[in-house]
């Protein structure tokens, strides 16, 4: 099963605080060799697809909610 995460970048003068933007990112996945990335198992029926895109959408919740935080622990930094 993909994951998701959040990837700090600093921009322009390192002297200032924090990261000026947030990316997100598959941070695991899985790929196969003609380089197609999956973000689930193999599904077969219409529970295992509700609970794949249900996991993957509490994970975009909780990358948007950590986006959120670092971004604005920036802005009071």
């Amino acid at each position: 099963m993909a994951k998701i995460d959040v990837f700090e970048k600093p921009y322009g003068d390192k002297s200032l605080p924090g990261p000026t933007f947030v990316k997100l990112l598959l941070s695991s996945y899985r790929s196969d060799s003609e380089g197609r990335v999956f973000l689930s198992p193999e599904l077969a029926s219409d529970k295992e697809v509700d609970e794949s895109v249900k996991f993957l959408i509490d994970q975009l919740e909780k990358m948007r909610k950590k986006a959120k935080r670092i971004l604005s622990k920036n802005k009071k930094g």
